[in-house]
């Protein structure tokens, strides 16, 4: 009985120390190149801690962001719309995602008051919005060629 509470303690010990050089790979990985997608097909711009407020602030570009967890059905559901608006975009604006899973993004989520799965704002010359409309892919396209394309800017 001691050996396999000694055991368990053990495998919890290890679980947490490989989780966490995950969290600290992935971590250094984003700092390395933090305007990386996601995968290298992934069209989709993925916000870290050191490039969210540069983006969606101060970029000069509208957008949309996709605040998301890895595990939530919807979220996973969507991601092939979100996707495709993503490889059609304008070169004028950003679509990008927030993995509020990732414990790095955290503060991201939290003070964006993110409390569901996928939640879409959109940024206009700096300032956030909630989107509100559907999540279909054609009112999606159209809400950004109308709402955030500014066709002056290539």
């Amino acid at each position: 009985q001691k050996s396999h509470h000694v055991f368990r303690i053990l495998l919890c010990a290890t679980t947490l120390l490989i989780a966490t050089v995950v969290d600290v790979a992935a971590s250094t990985i984003e700092k390395e190149n933090p305007w990386s997608s996601t995968t290298s097909t992934d069209p989709v711009l993925r916000l870290t801690v050191s490039n969210f407020q540069s983006t969606v602030f101060h970029s000069g570009k509208n957008g949309m962001v996709k605040f998301y967890q890895s595990w939530c059905g919807h979220s996973k559901r969507f991601k092939p719309i979100w996707d495709q608006l993503a490889s059609e975009a304008h070169p004028s604006i950003f679509i990008a995602n927030v993995d509020c899973g990732a414990s790095a993004q955290n503060e991201i989520c939290r003070s964006s008051y993110i409390t569901t799965y996928p939640t879409l704002r959109h940024y206009v010359n700096g300032t956030e919005y909630d989107y509100t409309g559907s999540l279909a892919v054609e009112t999606l396209r159209e809400f950004i060629a109308t709402k955030l394309v500014e066709a002056c800017n290539p």
